[in-house]
């Protein structure tokens, strides 16, 4: 039995990849003396990709977080965009933090990882994306996660990433 609410899955869009090319620190973590207090400036590209043929979608509602060790550090909504089929949108993001409170543990293993001169973060997108052909409108929430490695400031050169990007 089919759900009437679904097209069928030859109309269904293709789900928009996105991936984290670099992400660059402006500022080192902390400049305040306190020690769990976490300050930052990060640059963030934001690629996405439609890979769809012949569907272009509409992306809504848009948020990025920066994670460090299970803790949110800064957050970004983006405007919406539209992409044409196939094609890819390049998004420059500032994220920036003010006086996170980190757990002392967190802040001790960020200070390790800037003395390995690897610093491990991730990167959460959440999404609303809208497709239409024809008469026929979809819709869904997408996901969007890379872990990212980066040297320590003020270089900050990507070390390795991993993105992935779900429907739900």
């Amino acid at each position: 039995m089919s759900d009437l609410h679904q097209p069928p899955q030859s109309l269904v869009p293709e789900t928009p990849p996105w991936e984290t090319p670099s992400l660059v620190p402006e500022t080192p973590p902390w400049e305040t003396p306190s020690l769990v207090r976490f300050d930052g400036d990060m640059l963030l590209q934001l690629n996405v990709t439609n890979p769809n043929k012949k569907q272009s979608v509409k992306l809504e509602n848009l948020s990025v977080e920066l994670w460090f060790a299970e803790t949110k550090i800064a957050t970004q909504g983006i405007l919406p965009f539209s992409l044409r089929n196939g094609k890819t949108r390049l998004e420059l993001i500032r994220l920036v933090s003010d006086s996170i409170v980190l757990p002392v543990n967190h802040m001790v293993e960020l200070k390790r990882q800037v003395a390995s001169n690897e610093i491990d973060y991730e990167v959460r997108s959440t999404s609303k994306v809208k497709a239409v052909l024809g008469i026929i409108h979809y819709s869904y929430w997408l996901k969007g996660s890379c872990r990212l490695q980066l040297t320590s400031p003020p270089a900050g050169s990507l070390l390795s990433r991993n993105c992935t990007t779900k429907r739900w």
